[in-house]
């Protein structure tokens, strides 16, 4: 059973979703008589992550290289991860015409990174107190505060995790408990105190991903999918 192109919107006022076909599925049409309604700019840089672009050709989308990486040349929407990477730059966003949109919000850096995400979280911490913000294990990021650490470390057996500051799936992490075995090299690495009795379901560890869609950040809007 196939699905349409488009599905309404949530939101009053909005423009219609697209519906993105997962492997082996169809649309209910050949796709001929709806392309009329998919006119939109799609633009995206040589190096997209080709699912996203495999996804929008399926819709009946036709992929448009963009490579002046200026912003005042983007009409409609720029699916580009580029913008938002480390080395990208300062990106003047001011330059973007009425109507563009991006796929990620600036600024997402600060609490994508391990050792950022603990450095908003340790202001925010100075600034409301622990009570609000007590919710993470302590934290240092070496080899900046290697000296607190080893303060911290000092005559105790309790273990300490350290992470590579941009890794994801466990690469590159080791549980130490004395600082010698941390293994210090031209890449920062936050050490987080290591829980060692976290809440299990079946004496199996988990994690919660909430899902929440931000409309406004003057004034802030957010809807959490249930």
């Amino acid at each position: 059973m196939g699905k349409r192109r488009l599905r309404p919107s949530l939101f009053p006022g909005c423009a219609p979703y697209l519906n993105f076909l997962s492997p082996g599925d169809e649309y209910d049409d050949d796709g001929q008589e709806h392309l009329e309604e998919l006119v939109m700019p799609f633009k995206a840089p040589l190096g997209t992550s080709p699912p996203i672009i495999e996804c929008f050709q399926r819709c009946g989308f036709k992929f448009v290289e963009w490579s002046s990486r200026d912003l005042r040349d983007l009409t409609g929407a720029a699916w580009d991860h580029v913008l938002v990477r480390e080395k990208s730059g300062q990106v003047n966003y001011r330059q973007m015409a009425a109507g563009v949109k991006v796929n990620k919000l600036p600024g997402t850096l600060a609490i994508c990174r391990k050792d950022q995400l603990w450095n908003n979280y340790r202001m925010l911490q100075d600034k409301f107190g622990s009570e609000m913000f007590g919710f993470l294990p302590q934290t240092f990021n070496i080899p900046e505060e290697w000296d607190k650490l080893m303060n911290a470390m000092e005559g105790g057996k309790e273990a300490w995790i350290a992470k590579p500051i941009a890794s994801s799936c466990g690469d590159g992490i080791t549980v130490v408990t004395s600082p010698e075995h941390i293994k210090l090299g031209r890449s920062i690495l936050s050490v987080q105190k290591y829980i060692s009795n976290p809440f299990l379901i079946n004496g199996l560890k988990f994690d919660l991903r909430l899902y929440v869609l931000l409309t406004s950040i003057d004034p802030l809007k957010i809807y959490l999918y249930e």
